[in-house]
């Protein structure tokens, strides 16, 4: 990972990855002591041991933090001498995170922060994966009293997530917890969750009419049938404040551009569609990766079909493209849809098809991450160009030779 954050008692700090060191040394792990050291790649000395996890460390710089919205998605450490306490002083520091938590968990308490000498010792928030009747579910649980009462317990995050297949325990995997899964599991332990519907013209949440939709956005939502992502761009717009969120959270940073570029449309010859989709995975190294994705959906064309006439896989009822850097106007008029998804247990050898819930917040930053993975709409054009001069510069190489 190229950067992440942890939660100590001297605040929150930031960490980036030092290019440098990354090239110059290298890492030797000793599994039997859970201790590693750091050997210079040249000269074949070492100049630094400790636990893995120290190790690690030393390919880090601490930086300053400019502007947390656009941290949240980063993962985020637990310092092994950290409170509730220190993780309250962290949000008292920051009138941004303040708010953030004002949109998004209203109905937590005010916090200030007191001593408890009759406080438990720990607060451990733990995660599980629940596949039944083909419904995935990935669920938060805390093993404490989240209260400024108790501010002297000791914040434990597991590092593991058990998978549960209709009620049996069938794998688990390594998990690192996101900044804003950390702030969900405490400030929203036991909120209510209000369900929002996307529609053409506005969020329908069960409270009618809202300023914002920013405190309904780690609720469950779903897409009316007909809403495009044209539709989703103009609610977007109407909501400043969600507005502004997206741009730092989904590293969005060109939101308007991107929004402007919509107009007029021009609809793909190829796509037909967007899906929004589940792209957890639990990997070889034993790490899950959690969160939706959305595609391009067309129909099969006459080549990719003509390749598995001889093949033994069976044909795909659609062909697959990432949108990245499709240009906005071809797929704006598109509809969006929530699809059934799929986790793909890599080291089990397991794949295992299902449906779930998404939040507002999957759905609209799935979206907005893919479609300015390469920055502004020009930014993207550009990419392609020098894509394509490169491929040609290939083939005429080709037919000199």
């Amino acid at each position: 990972m190229s950067n992440y954050l942890e939660i100590t008692p001297d605040g929150l700090k930031h960490y980036d990855l030092n290019t440098e060191k990354n090239r110059q040394y290298k890492i030797k792990k000793f599994p039997e002591s859970y201790k590693a050291c750091v050997i210079d790649r040249k000269t074949k000395e070492q100049v630094f041991e400790g636990t893995e996890k120290e190790v690690d460390r030393f390919f880090y710089d601490e930086t300053p933090i400019e502007g947390v919205w656009s941290k949240l998605r980063s993962t985020c450490h637990i310092h092994k001498d950290a409170t509730l306490g220190d993780f309250y002083r962290i949000i008292d520091d920051d009138p941004t995170l303040q708010f953030l938590i004002q949109c998004f968990f209203p109905f937590h308490d005010t916090m200030e922060i007191c001593s408890n000498e009759a406080s438990p010792k720990e607060i451990v928030v733990s995660r599980k994966a629940e596949l039944n009747h083909d419904h995935m579910r990935w669920t938060s649980a805390v093993d404490g009293i989240v209260s400024p009462d108790n501010s002297g317990s000791k914040l434990i995050f597991t590092e593991t997530i058990p998978v549960f297949l209709n009620g049996k325990q069938v794998g688990e995997g390594k998990n690192t917890w996101s900044f804003l899964e950390i702030l969900d599991a405490l400030m929203g332990a036991g909120a209510p969750r209000e369900s929002v519907k996307i529609k053409k013209d506005k969020f329908e949440t069960s409270a009618g009419e809202t300023e914002s939709i920013m405190a309904w956005a780690m609720g469950p939502a779903t897409i009316d049938p007909d809403v495009t992502l044209q539709d989703i761009f103009n609610l977007v717009d109407k909501d400043e404040l969600l507005k502004t969120f997206l741009s730092e959270y989904s590293w969005c940073h060109a939101i308007d551009e991107i929004h402007a570029a919509a107009q007029p449309h021009s609809p793909s010859e190829s796509i037909t569609e967007i899906h929004v989709y589940d792209r957890s995975r639990l990997t070889n190294a034993g790490y899950f990766d959690i969160g939706a994705e959305i595609s391009g959906i067309g129909p099969i064309d006459e080549d990719a079909a003509k390749a598995y006439e001889n093949s033994t896989s069976p044909l795909p009822e659609f062909e697959t493209y990432s949108v990245s850097a499709t240009p906005i106007a071809e797929i704006a008029p598109l509809p969006v849809k929530v699809v059934n998804g799929y986790t793909f247990l890599q080291n089990l050898n397991k794949k295992i098809s299902h449906s779930r819930d998404f939040t507002l917040l999957e759905i609209l930053d799935a979206i907005y991450w893919e479609i300015s993975f390469y920055g502004s709409p020009a930014d993207a054009a550009e990419m392609l160009q020098e894509m394509g001069e490169v491929v040609n510069t290939i083939k005429l190489e080709e037919t000199v030779q």
